[in-house]
């Protein structure tokens, strides 16, 4: 993303494989990206919680 015009990131729609017919702009993946990677992060830090380790948020980071 880093390489694409600030017109083709505002505006330039992909598609996912699984749904063809539902294109979006680049930005809004860059949201989706980041977004989903935080949500395994969140969902790491419950399971190394769950299984006994002691960590905490600043561990993750």
């Amino acid at each position: 993303m880093e390489n694409l015009s600030e017109e083709d990131f505002l505006h330039k729609k992909t598609t996912p494989y699984y749904l063809p017919d539902h294109g979006v702009a680049q930005a809004k993946w860059l949201i989706e990206i980041t977004t989903h990677a935080q949500h395994h992060r969140g969902q790491l830090f419950t399971y190394l919680k769950t299984l006994g380790y002691e960590i905490n948020m600043f561990d993750l980071y």
